[in-house]
């Protein structure tokens, strides 16, 4: 950060990262596990429920879950655009970027 402070910028060769990922394997007890990616625009989101937390049986319930919120747009994410048609080039490349990132850090895919 030091370089930031000072204004010094990376040079083609070094550049910064471009997304910041991130892990968890659940909260308050719930069965999930996720992770996410953002960039400067987009925050991606996936979860993977590896059972029906106890508050959602007999609940239709998906096990899989994607977010997508654009921040330049959105900035509370208040609006899910993973489904949208509109976006599943950029979801695609999203998730594709998070497989390649569990692949480098070692990490366990969601899917896998």
């Amino acid at each position: 950060l030091l370089d930031i402070a000072v204004g010094e910028r990376r040079t083609e060769a070094e550049p910064w990262r471009q997304a910041v990922a991130s892990e968890t394997y659940g909260h308050h007890h719930e069965p999930v596990k996720a992770q996410a990616l953002a960039t400067d625009r987009y925050k991606y989101a996936a979860y993977r429920y590896h059972e029906t937390p106890g508050y959602l049986v007999g609940i239709d319930f998906p096990a899989y879950t994607d977010e997508l919120y654009d921040l330049e747009q959105d900035p509370y994410q208040l609006h899910n655009l993973a489904d949208d048609p509109h976006h599943q080039g950029t979801v695609a490349d999203l998730r594709k970027h998070l497989q390649d990132w569990c692949e480098t850090t070692g990490a366990t895919p969601l899917d896998g």
